[in-house]
């Protein structure tokens, strides 16, 4: 005989006289008398269904006949025979199908059966859920997440009324997450992620009111997120992340008010998050929406919320909440007219419906009145007011605006009254603007020194020598203002420089710059002289304090006409470096800082691990003054555990963050 079968004759002897006697040693149910003989069979059939010789751990399994002693065994103290409440194998490299079996064990209170944790583990638990676990009317813990079963979850696990835990994460199920599932009203942890569970999130589980916590993320679910989730009061996390939800944010999520760890990312959620929303949002110790096309407006009403992100979500000049048929021309007059330094702007870019913002009525949902007297307009008036069409009443008197009183208005047939008086309106009335006066019932354009009626034939045939408060002048448009570019502002370390340019010649004219606060305007300096040609100014304002800083230049002409350009603002920070973040923390896939430099400085950003190992450099340089950037730090190799982010400046003190990474 060759000697390579001899041996291999000689190997499988020693394995099958191995086997036998290890089963000589079991101890057989005949045999044991500390719980019933059906009990017995069913830990017995678990225990071989399962590859029982081979866990991590089989101390007195079949070995004794005190079955209560066995590892992961708990039964009842008083009783005989006594009775199995609790299986606790987990990590045990369980691997087979699970017994249908169990539901014999009717006084059951916890199955454990679980393989997370930390390590990999190759041997898990497969085939079909048995539905029959379903009748283990006492079970209150249900773990068995991280195996590889097939199939769905059956509808009968929605008969486990007493159930307080329940975890199938990572198991590998398909299929649609049972409505049944509304009967369990004990349970107050669900985690079904990381499976392939597809179809919409149940309305249902809105009725789970004693839920503390509820994982849903990274399955294949789909459609829009349910209202009824707002009903969860007692939601401390709620993770909904890589999924396929569609739809906007849900307002209903803003009632959740003990939510501490709120996810929607990776999912294709859309639109803007309405001011109450963002404003509940921006209150979540962790919190993130990206990986979607959720926005966040870029105006006033959400400046409470602070400059850096939320959740993730920068502030977007371009993001609009309005939905109306009004909403482009009401964006135009606030961006033109420097919304963000108005006296009272609520309401505006922050709500869907711009009929409830300040200074608007509405007659069937179309705009037919603005109101805003002495409010702090500034800038321009845009042509794009005059896609208002069905316009009756316009009052911007005692505001700051300036340039000329667009032609466009002209168009707005609906308009009975006009009053743009007490502002910095400059240049010649056109002809149309002064018919418009005249066919309203109301017009008044006075109290702007820069604007004029010219004493021309055209417009003595209109019939009046006072039209809007303004009379017809021979000396309009003797003497016109500069054509100016756009005012810009850069920040220096505590001043800010303003650049102009003008474009044409211009005799006399003088420059003021003014500091706006409110409503309050002051001059803080003046330019003036003979231009030949193009020209480029610039004008530093000094000694500003951190915040926001608000200026406009006004030109004036020889015979007292004005023109005001800008405004424009910046915002200051303090010197050094201000770090907002990290965000999320704790994090999953990656956390974030965002930083901004109020001096020059030398910055360093490093991670290190809980040895005080640095593993990465995240930036090392000279960041632009008061611009807020964000750095990133996480990958997807990156092994979970605790993280210290250094921020080191030039000239400041050092900073540390304890982020702590989930896998």
């Amino acid at each position: 005989m060759p000697f390579g079968l001899k041996s291999a004759l000689c190997v499988g002897v020693l394995v099958t006289a191995f086997t036998a006697s290890t089963h000589a040693q079991l101890q057989r149910c005949p045999l044991i008398t500390q719980i019933t003989l059906e009990e017995c069979r069913t830990l017995e059939k678990l225990f071989f269904d399962t590859d029982g010789p081979n866990w991590i751990n089989i101390r007195g399994w079949l070995r004794s006949n005190q079955p209560c002693e066995w590892y992961g065994i708990t039964c009842k103290s008083e009783g005989w025979p006594r009775r199995i409440t609790k299986i606790d194998l987990s990590g045990n490299d369980l691997t087979g199908p699970l017994p249908g079996e169990l539901s014999r064990l009717t006084e059951l209170r916890e199955l454990r059966i679980d393989n997370s944790g930390p390590g990999l583990r190759f041997r898990k638990l497969t085939g079909n859920l048995p539905a029959v676990l379903g009748q283990l009317e006492h079970l209150e813990v249900l773990l068995l997440g991280d195996n590889d079963f097939t199939g769905s979850i059956p509808l009968e696990y929605g008969g486990l009324s007493n159930l307080r835990e329940f975890s199938l994460a990572n198991s590998n199920l398909t299929g649609p997450i049972p409505e049944s599932f509304s009967k369990l009203q004990s349970l107050e942890q669900l985690d079904l992620s990381g499976n392939q569970l597809a179809g919409a999130i149940p309305e249902q589980l809105g009725t789970l009111t004693a839920l503390t916590a509820l994982d849903l993320s990274e399955n294949l679910l789909s459609g829009s997120v349910p209202d009824a989730l707002g009903y969860l009061t007692d939601l401390r996390s709620l993770n909904l992340g890589g999924n396929d939800l569609t739809g906007t944010f849900p307002h209903a999520i803003a009632n959740l008010k003990r939510i501490i760890w709120l996810s929607f990312a990776d999912n294709n959620l859309t639109g803007p998050l309405p001011l109450q929303t963002a404003r509940f949002a921006s209150t979540i110790i962790s919190c993130d929406l990206e990986g979607n096309s959720l926005c966040i407006p870029d105006n006033p009403a959400f400046e409470e919320l602070g400059a850096g992100p939320i959740c993730g979500l920068p502030k977007e000049r371009s993001c609009r909440v309005c939905a109306g048929a009004d909403c482009d021309a009401l964006d135009a007059i606030f961006a033109s007219t420097d919304g963000k330094s108005w006296s009272t702007s609520t309401g505006w870019l922050a709500t869907e419906s711009p009929c409830d913002w300040h200074g608007i009525g509405c007659v069937d949902d179309r705009v037919t009145s603005l109101i805003l007297p002495d409010n702090a307009l500034g800038g321009i008036l845009p042509n794009a007011l005059a896609q208002l069409s069905r316009l009756q009443h316009l009052d911007l008197a005692g505001n700051r605006l300036g340039g000329a009183v667009p032609e466009s208005l002209a168009t707005l047939t609906a308009l009975s009254d006009l009053n743009l008086s007490n502002n910095h309106l400059t240049g010649t009335v056109s002809l149309p603007i002064a018919s418009l006066g005249l066919r309203t019932q109301t017009c008044d354009l006075s109290d702007n020194p820069g604007l004029c009626l010219p004493d021309e034939p055209d417009y003595r045939a209109l019939g009046e020598l006072t039209i809007c408060g303004l009379e017809l002048s021979p000396l309009c448009g003797q003497y016109p203002l500069a054509e100016m570019s756009d005012l810009r502002i850069e920040p220096l370390e505590r001043s800010a420089r303003l650049l102009w340019k003008v474009l044409a010649p211009a005799e006399g004219i003088r420059f003021d710059i003014e500091k706006v606060s409110g409503q309050d305007v002051t001059v803080i300096g003046s330019t003036q002289g003979l231009m030949e040609a193009p020209t480029a100014y610039f004008f530093e304002a000094a000694d500003l304090a951190p915040g926001i800083h608000t200026f406009q230049v006004r030109q004036v002409s020889p015979s007292g006409a004005s023109r005001v350009t800008g405004p424009v603002s910046i915002t200051l920070y303090q010197v050094g470096v201000t770090v907002d973040g990290p965000y999320p923390n704790p994090f999953r896939t990656h956390t974030r800082l965002t930083l901004i430099a109020g001096s020059m400085l030398t910055l360093q950003v490093e991670v290190f691990d809980v040895t005080g190992r640095r593993i990465q450099t995240l930036y090392n340089g000279q960041p632009a003054l008061h611009n807020p950037w964000t750095l990133q730090f996480g990958h997807a190799s990156l092994p979970g555990g605790t993280y210290f982010i250094r921020v080191t400046a030039s000239g400041s003190k050092t900073q540390t963050f304890q982020v702590q990474h989930i896998r």
